[in-house]
């Protein structure tokens, strides 16, 4: 299937190859999202600190 072109595959050829390829990005962007987060609460652990130090 990899060496036909889009002209050549069949209608579920290319449901099956877009729905794989949305299942990869997908994918890709949950990890994003994960790592956003973890930064967000990093950024937000080490702003905390600076209020701590600033407030004593």
């Amino acid at each position: 299937m990899k060496d036909m072109h889009l002209g050549e595959m069949n209608a579920e050829d290319l449901v099956e190859m877009t729905s794989k390829k949305l299942d990869e990005v997908g994918d890709e962007i949950e990890d994003k999202r994960h790592e956003l987060e973890d930064m967000g609460k990093k950024k937000l652990a080490d702003l905390g600190k600076k209020l701590e130090k600033m407030g004593e």
